[in-house]
């Protein structure tokens, strides 16, 4: 059960909140519109020889491995970066990955042909995929095990809102295509690079490494956020069978490195068949996302018919209206999702029984995803079922990384599990590019793409069922 908190505790949790999760999540926003501005990018002005695709001479094919090669880099990254908190200043560690983060990003507006895409988009990985484990990992040096999961759940569901957001940029930002010379895309492009190198300064700042040492602290918030968590470790080390790493590990963060610790967790079956089931999880909810783009716009389309696209229907509504409508239907879910998965984390929270919150999300996420192989091909009908999906998805990571953490004894150790799962989760959204791209570049979908063969006055073939990219 939820521990019982005092008056001062209360205020403590509230306070910190207040302090760390806005800082947070506004270098997440950042964070993950540099990450994902390929999609924005391909988008702005897409009809008009200033596009990125005709600049570059990309072929949609290069576009994905490109994106790959991203993945990649952050998976085999992400575990080195995260154990380099152990050893540095956390705060710092984290402000030093966004101005970096910052500067790579803007230089993408520079790029002059693929072969300089896939080296900045290498060096993004490299330098930014241990970012999101980072925040998780920094957000264990001040939250007990009863706090984590609706968190966890917080950033992670808004995370997934901005990747839904962002392409609304290629429609926000059309108009800037030209000026000074440059494309819009490059203007985004550096628009978004320095946001985030802004944002990495302001962290030095606003940021704390732990308790102990947060300004904005008083010294008996000082002392209670510390040895709360110091209570904490040792009720676990008490209640737990004998455990090798806690001969060797101190209960508050340090800024050590326990090699122990590290071979510990690699050797753990428990964690791989856990960091097995996170990326099962991100490829349905990147998966899941592009069904729900597609079945968005054939919503759209349906209900809101227009001339210009030869439906035969009267319409007032403008073509660039499409767009639009079809970019809100693909970030509802997103939205749904950020209450619910709360929800769904804080009752693994409060109930400490993760287990069964975690099968719950689990069995939303797949019962989902299963019915739409049964349901009929009636587009609101599969989007209510993607959205549960989504929900599903998003909350199981949330509580199957607090779930992980509970047996974690150690900074080095925490760092590991963490980044062993979000390298899985890069490693899964991964597999969905391949598996889901064909040759002639086009991605593979489920539902006939009626719409797309109409919108777009494409000859698809029906029988491979594609959506054009």
């Amino acid at each position: 059960m939820m521990p019982e908190y005092d008056l001062q505790e209360q205020q403590l949790v509230k306070r910190l909140d207040l302090k760390i999760l806005p800082m947070l999540m506004a270098m997440c926003v950042w964070h993950t519109l540099v990450r994902t501005n390929l999609s924005p990018g391909s988008l702005m002005n897409i009809d008009s020889e200033s596009a990125m695709a005709r600049e570059l001479n990309l072929s949609p094919p290069e576009l994905q491995w490109i994106s790959l090669s991203f993945y990649i880099a952050s998976a085999l990254f992400a575990l080195p970066s995260n154990l380099a908190i152990g050893i540095f200043r956390p705060s710092r560690w984290l402000a030093n990955m966004m101005v970096l983060w910052g500067i790579i990003g803007s230089a993408m507006a520079a790029l002059q042909d693929v072969g300089g895409f896939v080296a900045i988009k290498v060096f993004l990985g490299i330098t930014g995929g241990g970012y999101l484990p980072a925040v998780m990992l920094y957000m264990t040096f001040f939250y007990t095990q009863q706090e984590r999961g609706r968190r966890f759940a917080l950033i992670l569901a808004f995370v997934g809102l901005i990747e839904a957001c962002s392409p609304f940029l290629a429609l926000v930002l059309e108009e800037i295509d030209g000026i000074f010379g440059l494309s819009g895309w490059r203007w985004l492009f550096l628009g978004e690079g320095l946001g985030c190198l802004i944002i990495g300064l302001l962290s030095f700042k606003c940021l704390a490494d732990y308790p102990s040492t947060a300004s904005y602290l008083t010294v008996a918030d000082r002392v209670l956020g510390s040895s709360r968590l110091q209570d904490q470790e040792s009720q676990n080390e008490a209640a737990s069978e004998f455990n090798p790493i806690a001969d060797n590990v101190k209960s508050l963060p340090t800024r050590t490195f326990h090699y122990y610790q590290l071979t510990n967790c690699i050797q753990s079956y428990q964690l791989w068949m856990q960091a097995i089931l996170f990326m099962a999880l991100r490829s349905s909810l990147d998966y899941t996302t592009i069904l729900i783009e597609q079945f968005s716009l054939e919503i759209v389309h349906t209900y809101l018919p227009s001339t210009e696209h030869g439906s035969g229907h009267s319409s007032n509504i403008p073509i660039s209206a499409f767009n639009v409508y079809g970019q809100l239907l693909t970030t509802l879910p997103f939205v749904v999702t950020i209450p619910l998965a709360l929800k769904l984390a804080e009752w693994s929270d409060s109930s400490q029984s993760r287990s069964y919150a975690l099968g719950l999300s689990v069995g939303i996420s797949v019962g989902s995803l299963l019915a739409l192989v049964w349901m009929p091909e009636i587009a609101p009908v599969h989007y209510i079922f993607l959205v549960a999906a989504t929900v599903g998805s998003a909350s199981a990571q949330a509580i199957l990384m607090a779930f992980s953490l509970e047996d974690s004894r150690g900074t080095t150790h925490r760092a590991s599990t963490i980044s062993i799962l979000i390298a899985m989760g890069y490693v899964g959204g991964g597999i969905v590019v391949p598996l889901c791209l064909g040759a002639d570049g086009t991605y593979k979908a489920r539902h006939k793409p009626s719409l797309l063969e109409e919108y777009f006055g494409r000859d698809i073939d029906q029988d491979s069922k594609t959506k054009d990219i």
